[in-house]
């Protein structure tokens, strides 16, 4: 989180919401945060925004929600499909993401099934979102392959999606 300053005014309002707050909820104690912001004790200051969070770097949101839809796609497709030989479902799963590094991605789609409701045929198998290794590489190439067939809304055929899947295993 970036260095926080407040102006008189900003820990006014502040110290007035911190006063509200008190009142509405008795049993929490906002004494600790009042006084940071009454004292004017910057230091101090990142106290106030603990379980607040930078917001995602530009791109992010975009990038899940066509990685959802490529995945909800390769779905439709793979289940209209009567022949599925030769087709790897596993890998046309949306499995998550690296919480470690790729935790902007991981908080996002998890926002979007776990509190939109959005896109729950990827939810993950017991709601585990962690890979443990970073995916973000092979979801890149599947997208591209995807892209590339400018299908967006329209089902895929086998060889199609197992050319998207394949593209996810290619070593750059």
């Amino acid at each position: 989180m970036a260095d926080l300053t407040l102006t008189l005014t900003e820990r006014l309002l502040l110290a007035n919401q911190l006063r509200i707050l008190q009142h509405l909820n008795p049993d929490e104690d906002y004494s600790l945060h009042l006084e940071i912001v009454e004292n004017g004790y910057e230091h101090l200051y990142d106290e106030l925004t603990n379980g607040l969070f930078d917001p995602p770097a530009p791109g992010v949101g975009p990038e899940v929600y066509d990685i959802f839809d490529m995945f909800r796609s390769l779905s439709h497709s793979i289940d209209s499909l009567s022949d599925k030989s030769g087709v790897d479902i596993d890998r046309a799963r949306f499995r998550g993401y690296d919480r470690n590094h790729e935790s902007q991605h991981y908080a996002f789609a998890r926002f979007l099934i776990e509190k939109r409701g959005h896109y729950g045929e990827s939810k993950p198998a017991k709601g585990n979102y962690n890979t443990h290794w970073p995916v973000l590489p092979v979801y890149r190439r599947m997208l591209a392959a995807w892209r590339s067939l400018g299908k967006r809304s329209e089902l895929l055929t086998q060889d199609e999606i197992v050319r998207i899947i394949a593209a996810g295993q290619e070593q750059t």
